[in-house]
């Protein structure tokens, strides 16, 4: 898959530099302001629902093009997707092109992993915490939603 911005053209790698940016701009953050390295399993999730905000995302760190500005990756996202005729081309794709990439597949099923590892602990926290009893059926459809498109 390919991206055109300002009339140069290159192939989205998803790579392990890709992943490394990937970590460093879209991984969550701990209370104690550590990255949890899930940068590519937040944009994976953002593929599998369907997000078309990520495309841009996804450019900026496969891309290879640098410092962009928003109007350069909207243009690309306008011509990638064809107007957003092909949108759902598009986003297959990207998905395909995540899972297929060692680094990315890696790191997402590393994150899965511990998700399912930690999944007690959170269920014992649920007995006593409103907000993770909230948030934990969200957090299951999630990690079943990766595992399924891996």
């Amino acid at each position: 898959m390919q991206a055109t911005i300002k009339g140069q053209t290159n192939e989205l790698k998803f790579n392990y530099r890709a992943l490394f940016k990937a970590n460093a701009e879209f991984s969550e953050i701990d209370d104690k302001g550590n990255r949890l390295k899930d940068g590519a399993l937040n944009l994976f999730n953002r593929v599998l629902t369907n997000d078309i905000t990520v495309i841009p995302d996804l450019i900026k760190v496969a891309g290879g093009f640098g410092k962009l500005s928003d109007d350069d990756l909207f243009d690309a996202v306008e011509e990638l997707t064809n107007g957003g005729d092909d949108i759902e081309q598009v986003m297959s794709d990207l998905k395909d092109e995540m899972k297929n990439s060692g680094f990315f597949n890696q790191a997402i099923s590393a994150q899965v992993k511990q998700s399912e590892e930690f999944m007690p602990q959170m269920k014992a926290m649920a007995e006593n915490d409103q907000q993770m009893k909230m948030q934990l059926p969200a957090i299951k459809r999630m990690t079943a939603l990766v595992k399924e498109n891996l």
